[in-house]
């Protein structure tokens, strides 16, 4: 399908006039008109995308057993917040709406993951023009064990920060399609089903929210008797400013007739422009952040999840295959103009929604020219309690499978050799009852070089505490890494990292 679904003109003063003559209840504010539609088998109800350590704080106490906090705590997963809010919309106990400004949120890193960080004498250096100089942001790791900003463990926190504009994409789309059904149910509007099938549209009740800025110009929810599916779209054209940003969404959802069990896929394709601190990869600013997540809830204690994320080259440009799964394939070249630039990512989940208990593995690649991922690989566990994570690199986003495969010391720094060696950065966390990430251990310390270690005898310094001063530092004090380094424990007398991170009790999410 096209990702411009725009409505032309008599289409949308026909609709406009269907409205002024049926439209009763189009305030999107609590109706007190009966919901004819049973939303519990037409949407993804226990459906969110967020990092499984992130908590947000509520406008008022939960009662509940939230999922790993106090009772009497008003802070709750992010997860549950999510879904929350869904409910609520699904309800009809709160206003229609969504906001369209959650769909320009970037990705972003945390301050303890990768600083820019000095250095001075470096020993991998081989003329003296390369002795002194920086290490750009994002290639050094876990370099700080406790986030300053949040004060969460720094692998919760770089997760989290990560995770930032995947969360907030999903969750306004999700917020979107659900509006769809809420003002269906506030207007007394019947949508289709397995008895009625065809597409319903939406479109009047929608453009009654008058949300800011917001012009909505799809709004259909389909029933599809050759596959017993519900497909939604939603697009609509979001001017904050001066810049128009056309917002696409669609989904395909497999209900079952237990209100648990269900599976789908969510597609965002947005137009932007790209505001990253270091320049596009892109011939302009303009870009298409597409978005791809395959969910499938086999009980409601166990789920399976892929979320996929890419900023591809130029506006409308559509990098999903014919599944509807954005594809890391798909780079820019001078045959590719419309393929992915800047950043690409990837979150596969394995667990439990109603504790997060379970495995996850977030990958991302800065750029279509690198060749490998940098990757987190997270294990939550005893009711969302206690979690453990590796950081290292990986394949590149096109080939990888989430895999923690080893460590690079020297990413960017004088005679930077990317040959991945078994080496890994360990935490591991505990969760209080404030939602807090507490760090327990940490094996992250190593020196920037290709070695991962330096001797002390020469006049090596770099920042080693990220307070942008090189004053402090002893170039006598050697240091030798504090890696997690790998193993042979699988009998087939090959050491390697990913047999230590599978020992610990961390199993690869798949899709």
């Amino acid at each position: 399908m096209n990702f411009q679904m725009i409505l032309n003109k008599l289409n949308k003063l026909f609709f406009l006039a269907l409205f002024a003559i049926v439209c009763v209840a189009c305030n999107g504010a609590g109706s007190t008109s009966t919901a004819t539609n049973d939303t519990a088998s037409m949407f993804p109800t226990s459906l969110a995308v967020s990092s499984p350590l992130s908590s947000t704080t509520t406008s008022a106490s939960t009662t509940s057993s939230s999922l790993k906090y106090s009772t009497t705590s008003d802070i709750v997963p992010t997860y549950q917040h999510i879904t929350d809010e869904i409910a609520t919309l699904l309800s009809g106990s709160a206003a229609c709406s969504f906001n369209p400004e959650d769909f320009l949120q970037q990705d972003e890193d945390a301050e303890c993951y990768g600083p820019e960080v000095s250095y001075d004498e470096h020993p991998d250096a081989t003329s003296s023009a390369d002795t002194a100089g920086t290490l750009p942001v994002g290639d050094l790791g876990l370099w700080v064990e406790t986030d300053p900003a949040s004060g969460n463990a720094c692998a919760a926190s770089q997760l989290d920060a990560r995770m930032t504009g995947m969360e907030a994409k999903t969750s306004a789309a999700l917020s979107g399609l659900a509006t769809m059904l809420c003002v269906a149910n506030a207007n007394g509007v019947v949508l289709p089903d397995a008895s009625s099938p065809g597409s319903v549209s939406v479109l009047p009740e929608m453009i009654a929210l008058s949300i800011t800025d917001t012009t909505i110009n799809v709004a259909t929810v389909t029933y599809v008797v050759s596959t017993g599916n519900y497909t939604y779209e939603l697009d609509f054209d979001y001017t904050p400013g001066t810049d128009l940003y056309n917002v696409y969404v669609d989904m395909e959802h497999a209900s079952t007739t237990d209100p648990a069990i269900y599976s789908g896929d969510l597609s965002i394709l947005v137009n932007e422009r790209f505001s990253g601190a270091y320049g596009t990869n892109c011939p302009s600013t303009d870009i298409t952040h597409n978005t791809s997540v395959q969910y499938n809830m086999l009980s409601s204690t166990e789920a399976q999840m892929e979320v996929r994320s890419g900023e591809f080259c130029g506006h409308n440009a559509d990098g999903r295959d014919g599944n509807g799964i954005i594809d890391p394939s798909l780079k820019y070249s001078a045959t590719t103009p419309n393929g992915w630039g800047n950043n690409f990512a990837i979150f596969t989940a394995n667990f439990d929604p109603s504790d997060l208990d379970g495995h996850y593995a977030y990958s991302w690649q800065a750029g279509h020219f690198d060749g490998n991922t940098r990757v987190l690989n997270l294990t939550v566990e005893n009711s969302g309690v206690d979690a453990f994570a590796y950081f290292g690199y990986g394949d590149d986003v096109e080939t990888t499978n989430g895999q923690v495969a080893g460590f690079i010391c020297n990413w960017t720094g004088p005679n930077n050799d990317h040959t991945i060696i078994e080496y890994a950065q360990f935490q591991d966390m505990t969760v209080d009852a404030y939602g807090v990430v507490n760090s327990v251990t940490a094996n992250i310390e190593y020196a920037p070089t290709v070695s991962c270690e330096y001797d002390g005898t020469g006049a090596f310094i770099f920042d080693t505490d990220a307070d942008t001063l090189l004053s402090d530092e002893d170039p006598t004090i050697a240091i030798v890494n504090d890696l997690e380094a790998g193993d042979e424990l699988d009998g087939d007398g090959i050491p390697t990292i990913e047999e230590v991170i599978e020992f610990e009790g961390f199993i690869l999410p798949t899709m």
